[in-house]
């Protein structure tokens, strides 16, 4: 049972991290003004740094601050092509059932343990005999299940962002 367990558990895991899916490149020319992208460049350095996309001249990118994030000292409007090191523009939210299922019982399982962890040291502790464990472990078992598979449901409904990958000629 314990082997079975597992194995459904780390299955989910494995259903959940092999859903990245791959986005195709974009070309600097059609990212639309106003676009939230991530950057990662030299100078200034940023890594995965979030910033507003407002246009492009021959060898640079202008920028804005996001409204809200911290402040890049010295920040200054315009990003030097030679400098970036990579570009991604965000492309909204992926809602996918599986992504909630998977988070639901990643969840259910996590409060299961937790739960009946607790259940069972309140109800002595480990130094009881296994075929008695008390009334604590189904209880509080139960409760981290259900509390567990809601918590994993509610963060498996926000959805994942997408990025692409902006080309960027040199």
């Amino acid at each position: 049972m314990k082997r079975r367990c597992l194995a459904v558990f780390f299955g989910v895991c494995a259903i959940h991290e092999g859903r990245a899916q791959t986005v195709d490149s974009v070309p600097l020319t059609r990212v639309p003004q106003g676009s939230e992208i991530r950057v990662w460049s030299q100078q200034p350095p940023l890594k995965k740094w979030k910033l507003i996309y407002t246009g492009y001249a021959a060898d640079t990118i202008q920028v804005t601050e996001r409204r809200g994030s911290a402040q890049i000292i010295d920040f200054k409007p315009t990003i030097a092509l030679r400098d970036l090191e990579r570009v991604e523009v965000n492309r909204g939210r992926q809602y996918d059932g599986r992504r909630q299922v998977s988070h639901t019982l990643i969840g259910a399982a996590l409060g299961a343990l937790i739960g009946g962890t607790v259940g069972l040291l309140l109800d002595g502790g480990f130094g009881k005999p296994l075929d008695d464990p008390g009334m604590g472990l189904y209880i509080f078992g139960s409760l981290g299940t259900g509390i567990g598979g809601l918590a994993g449901a509610i963060s498996g409904a926000r959805g994942r962002e997408v990025w692409a990958p902006v080309s960027i000629r040199r």
